[in-house]
């Protein structure tokens, strides 16, 4: 008997199906958990041990994406790498397990990650004593496969120690072949923002600032906390105050490649904007020349933004600053990335509820309406749940952080854009 079709039929299945679909895209909106990583949108990486904490993250051009953070020893820190496949399974290809825990002294903290155009990764941060009183610049490179690489410093590690003070690295980003660290050195009794860039061996380059470092002073103790680089330029932010547990400015500089300051930029290539409060900045993008530099000011949301000369932008938020709590107290922003026109940033944590902390701004400061629950979303991982990072790519908002019940868990998650 031949098989006899019911085209009615098949109609219609084809209608549901396509019904459900729209359905099932219509209720994917922006802000949403992306359930196609992970299957829940959310990963709780382990790397062995007790307790771990996600730190920063980058996605590689074939839309892998590696997460950086610290494992917690017996004895102090370790650097901890993952890498995931666009569905969020560890990439097996990495390291055997799609994991690497690299240890460079006592207390390791890998505050950034980047991805080379030959896939290898660095990632970079400091070192210190078990009490955080001295510390050292730390860096180390990956190949694509999550081995240590012996060409870079013979071991695939560098500790930068500068005159046997307290110096180390925050936030690190790529200019070319060469790996530029944004952090901080003590000068006697006082700190200065540094700016180190090494070659792709892994030594200091003499052809920035005549030694590879480059201190700047803001006329207190001044730490730099984040770094990026645009049409050549090295912007790097941070905090400045009587002492370096007290700040009071956010600060701003921008670096030519040779490791001088830019003085087409406020005049000496410096800025300090303050917005009266504790003031902390802590991540820095540049989108069509702007300068957005984000983090806190009391327990305050803060974020600033200046012309490619240097000068606070009235195009945002009025006055080139805005600073605001939105109804979470104790919300600090953690890191910045830009969507287009908007700005998406993480804001560490909702003091209220405890739970993880996204937001969207439009270019003019406003939140934005089409993002979560009017700009606003807000995850609960069953915890204590603090943000740390952002990265978009592939149609995808990436974010790394720390979940804590009694000890810290390594947080990743996907959202829609």
């Amino acid at each position: 008997m031949k098989p006899f079709k019911y085209p009615f039929r098949a109609s219609l299945s084809l209608a549901i199906i396509l019904a459900l679909l729209t359905v099932t895209i219509a209720l994917a909106a922006s802000g949403d958990l992306d359930l196609t990583f992970s299957g829940d949108g959310k990963i709780i990486q382990s790397f062995g041990g007790v307790a771990h904490t996600g730190l920063d993250v980058a996605v590689q051009s074939d839309g892998k994406v590696v997460a950086v953070g610290e494992k917690f020893t017996s004895i102090g820190r370790d650097f901890a790498i993952a890498r995931y496949n666009t569905d969020g399974s560890l990439d097996t290809t990495f390291s055997g397990d799609g994991r690497q825990v690299v240890n460079v002294g006592v207390l390791d903290q890998p505050f950034g990650v980047a991805i080379q155009t030959d896939g290898r990764i660095v990632v970079g941060g400091e070192t210190c004593d078990i009490n955080i009183l001295s510390c050292d610049v730390a860096l180390i490179r990956l190949n694509s496969d999550g081995s240590l690489d012996a060409s870079f410093s013979g071991d695939g590690k560098v500790v930068t120690d500068v005159d046997g003070g307290d110096n180390g690295g925050v936030d690190l980003v790529l200019q070319g072949n060469k790996i530029v660290i944004g952090g901080y050195l003590q000068d006697g009794t006082n700190y200065n923002g540094a700016v180190y860039r090494y070659n792709a061996n892994g030594s200091l380059d003499p052809s920035f600032s005549g030694d590879g470092i480059l201190p700047a002073n803001f006329g207190q103790d001044d730490l730099f906390l984040a770094i990026t680089q645009y049409s050549g330029k090295i912007y790097v932010v941070g905090q400045s105050g009587p002492t370096y547990a007290n700040p009071d400015f956010f600060i701003t500089a921008r670096v030519n490649a040779d490791g001088t300051l830019d003085t087409t930029f406020s005049g000496d290539g410096k800025v300090k904007t303050s917005l009266g409060g504790y003031d902390v900045a802590t991540k820095v993008v540049v989108s069509n020349g702007k300068v957005i530099v984000v983090g806190a000011s009391d327990n305050n949301i803060a974020i600033v933004q200046y012309t490619a000369t240097g000068v606070l932008d009235p195009s945002f938020s009025g006055d080139g600053k805005l600073k605001a709590n939105f109804g979470f107290p104790s919300a600090m922003l953690q890191s910045v990335a830009m969507q287009g026109s908007k700005i998406v940033v993480v804001g560490g944590t909702d003091a209220l509820s405890g739970d993880a902390l996204l937001v969207r701004f439009t270019a003019n400061g406003s939140l934005d309406s089409g993002f979560g629950a009017g700009g606003i979303v807000v995850t609960d991982w069953g915890g204590g749940d603090y943000l740390k990072s952002v990265a978009i790519k592939n149609a995808r908002v990436y974010v790394v952080g720390v979940s804590t019940i009694t000890v810290n868990r390594f947080i990743i998650a996907a959202y829609k854009p």
